[in-house]
């Protein structure tokens, strides 16, 4: 799906996960993103914000840690035992009409 990310918002291609409360999108910087070319650059928005180990959002996240710098770090497991990890940020978000 797309959306629009950020302030100053940006569109961007999205995966919305149904099963969760959560939209995933590939972030800068990604190593392992060789040859993705619409990522969203947190640095670029003034909205973007990690989210903290004692943010309310991430003591509900099931499988939840802290990362060296004290933000909310979790895996997310899939059906077929594949997972994520990542970090927890909050964002402004608009659906593409």
């Amino acid at each position: 799906m797309k959306l629009s990310l950020g302030t100053p918002s940006h569109l961007y291609w999205a995966t919305l996960v149904t099963v969760s409360n959560l939209i995933w999108t590939m972030c800068r910087p990604c190593d392992s993103c060789s040859g993705q070319t619409s990522m969203f650059d947190p640095l670029q928005s003034s909205t973007y914000k990690s989210q903290t180990c004692s943010a309310s959002s991430c003591m509900e996240l099931p499988i939840h840690g802290c990362t060296i710098n004290q933000l909310c770090g979790f895996i997310y497991s899939y059906e077929d035992k594949s997972f994520v990890e990542v970090i927890l940020a909050s964002e402004t978000l608009l659906f593409d009409n």
